[in-house]
């Protein structure tokens, strides 16, 4: 039964607020009137009590963003029945409106149309970026990180960061909550503690859920419809009594009773649904390892399917039984670290799923930073904007952010869990150069930030566009979105925390190619006629030689370099045999390379070896058929060139452009010559042919 009247214009009136007819059966059972004000934001809700009118309640809105049930429990205390009616029939048919309170006209859904035809331009994303970064002027790199895996969690595909350094008070925090400001608040879940299954029983709404087919089925509704007709049989009841009809009396008790039972009988099989999808959650404290190792399936996005939580739990007679949660949708996780964890039992498998992202500690950036304390600290706001961000700037980026959240959540809407949602038509030209398992990762990390950069910049890109569904879109990756890319692959295609590689390759490999490869030795004398050459076991370096180097005590050098990296299997460490009491050490790989790298040289440019597979106009047109590039490319072009208007390359037997249309970033459609010319040019800027 629908009770809420929908909103629209005709609801507001001169004197400012939204009215809500409420229907004549629950008018008699005790709500009478509910008013949403705009200016100021209230809830008032007036209601009876058998027959009795009771003084109104009114609460600010802005105290319920996202009014819920149980906020709701907290301030009014309504008997049970009635409560459970105003839950059930008010409260939660408001909250798909809610959002018309907070639009200026009264009309969310408008402004929602509105912002999602806004277009995002790529000079509004270099705004955010540059507006962020103007805060934390040495870590560029690092913000990018952050911002672009803020915004997966808008998407089907989202991508985890650890924040770390190997000293306290480098910035980690900083940078989470300043890149957090900008991002709408209920869609950030900052915690600065939590449990280790927290998240397993977080809040959530409770459903029954179909064994056969999955189906989840909200039993709110289910059960106040339930009570409503119990309610309905009492006052027969109570006519009955009156008329003194024992047989109507014997009935409606019973047909009470079975509906009591089904009530029961819903409760003891509903089940909480958790959903954490679009949610961005912020550990700004180092978290037990317990939480990730509890939620490592659910991070990763191992299934499709909803994933379940079992526990134990008692029932209402205290029998112990066995009870689970349900969790959909992955969210998008960022921890803080200083800690040492490469000892951990899974840290493999963390070190999989989070990208490290280190602050820039130079003397530069500490300079710096002591500067901006004092800027935050000393001058008036209006000197803060001049010197450092505007607050105009601040509150424009936002509302840059607000819509591009609000596309993301759209063009996501359609898509299946793990789903990318883009056409990268060069994937078979992005190889890494190296068959190592640590390459699986890397090439994961690529896609999900290629397809991040790619749907930010959407609105200026050429898209496939369903022809049965406009909808449905799918926006197209150029060598622009891929050269941002690689930028922070430089970083994120490591396997250890920035720091630590920049030590192994700007330190330890230096001192250990000192050695110029040979084995150290060392005279020692038995007596005046006797003596005895003693020598390492391994081309190596000391601990002393390492110090000097890094100009740190041995206990830092320990802890802080060597130890993780021994720890990850990059470092060998042996018994000295000339100091017995010291270890030397070398690296695991005798070639002496650097720590993995995609990229060789200045530039961020991938190797392109097979001439077959450098991104060329026929390698990109070809990526727009079913299957592979037939060798008879002459019949093909006569059977299908005329329908796309192509000159070169070939198109398969059966042409995605059945299911698509191709179209430029106007919505104009194209061909793929056209797409080519304009958006595929420079393959120079991405690939390099060895």
């Amino acid at each position: 039964m629908e009770i809420l009247q929908e909103m629209n214009q005709d609801f507001f009136n001169g004197n400012g607020y939204v009215r809500m007819k409420v229907p004549d059966d629950l008018f008699q059972k005790g709500i009478t009137d509910i008013i949403i004000n705009k200016e100021p934001r209230q809830i008032v809700v007036t209601y009876g009590c058998e027959g009795k009118q009771m003084e109104p309640v009114t609460k600010p809105c802005l105290e319920f963003v996202h009014p819920t049930v149980d906020q709701f429990d907290d301030v009014v205390d309504w008997d049970l029945e009635t409560l459970t009616v105003f839950k059930g029939f008010i409260i939660l048919k408001l909250y798909p409106h809610w959002n018309y309170i907070y639009s200026s006209n009264g009309n969310e859904a408008t402004k929602n149309e509105q912002e999602h035809e806004q277009k995002i331009s790529r000079q509004d994303i270099n705004f955010v970026i540059d507006t962020m970064t103007k805060e934390a002027k040495h870590d560029g790199i690092s913000i990018k990180q952050l911002f672009h895996g803020f915004n997966s969690g808008f998407t089907k595909t989202v991508i985890h960061a650890n924040l770390n350094s190997k000293n306290a008070g480098a910035g980690k925090s900083y940078l989470l909550n300043k890149v957090s400001e900008y991002y709408p608040d209920q869609d950030v879940l900052a915690l600065s503690g939590v449990s280790d299954k927290a998240f397993q029983h977080k809040e959530g709404i409770m459903v029954l859920e179909d064994k056969q087919t999955g189906e989840l089925t909200d039993i709110e509704p289910m059960i106040n419809d339930l009570r409503l007709y119990i309610v309905d049989l009492e006052e027969k009841l109570e006519q009955a009594k009156e008329k003194k009809e024992k047989s109507v009396i014997k009935q409606l008790k019973g047909q009470i009773l079975s509906k009591q039972d089904e009530i029961k009988s819903i409760q003891e099989k509903q089940v909480k649904l958790i959903d954490l999808s679009n949610t961005i959650i912020l550990l700004l404290d180092t978290p037990q390892d317990a939480v990730t190792d509890n939620l490592m399936s659910l991070l990763s996005n191992d299934t499709t399917r909803d994933q379940k939580y079992l526990f134990t739990d008692k029932s209402a007679s205290g029998k112990l039984g066995a009870k689970y949660n349900i969790l959909r949708g992955t969210p998008v996780m960022f921890t803080t670290r200083v800690i040492d964890d490469t000892r951990n039992a899974r840290f493999e498998e963390k070190n999989r799923r989070f990208i490290n992202i280190t602050p820039n500690v130079s003397h530069e950036k500490i300079k710096d930073a002591n500067a901006l304390m004092w800027d935050e600290c000393g001058l008036t706001p209006e000197q803060y904007d001049k010197s450092v961000v505007s607050r105009n700037d601040k509150e424009k980026a936002k509302k840059i952010i607000a819509v591009l959240v609000e596309k993301l959540k759209n063009h996501s809407a359609h898509l299946e869990p793990k789903q990318f949602g883009v056409k990268i038509p060069f994937t078979a030209s992005i190889q890494i150069t190296t068959n190592d398992v640590w390459s699986m990762t890397a090439n994961d990390r690529m896609r999900r930030y290629l397809t991040i950069i790619t749907k930010e910049n959407m609105d200026s890109r050429p898209r496939l566009v369903r022809r049965d569904n406009p909808k449905i879109f799918l926006p197209i990756s150029t060598f622009e979105d891929l050269k941002d890319t690689l930028e922070l692959m430089e970083i994120a295609g490591s396997n250890v925390r920035p720091y630590l590689a920049q030590w192994y390759n700007d330190k330890f490999l230096v001192a250990f190619n000192d050695e110029g490869g040979q084995i150290r030795t060392k005279t020692e004398y038995i007596n005046k006629d006797t003596e005895r050459v003693i020598e390492e076991d391994y081309v190596a370096v000391t601990s002393k030689q390492l110090c000097e180097k890094t100009n740190v005590s041995n206990e830092v050098l320990r802890h802080k370099y060597i130890d993780p990296l021994v720890n990850q299997g990059l470092i060998n460490k042996a018994r000295s045999n000339i100091r017995k009491n010291e270890n030397i050490y070398f690296p695991v790989d005798a070639k002496g390379e650097n720590i993995f790298s995609m990229f060789r040289g200045q530039h961020p440019k991938l190797i392109v070896k097979d001439p077959e597979h450098y991104p060329t106009r026929k390698l990109i047109q070809d990526s727009f058929s079913f299957t592979e590039h037939s060798k008879n490319v002459k019949n093909e072009r006569e059977k299908f060139g005329e329908i796309f208007g192509d000159k070169h390359g070939g198109i398969s037997e059966k042409n995605l452009f059945d299911i698509y249309r191709l179209e430029d970033e106007n919505g104009i459609q194209i061909t793929l010559d056209q797409l080519v010319d304009r958006y595929f040019t420079n393959p120079e800027s991405c690939f390099v042919m060895e």
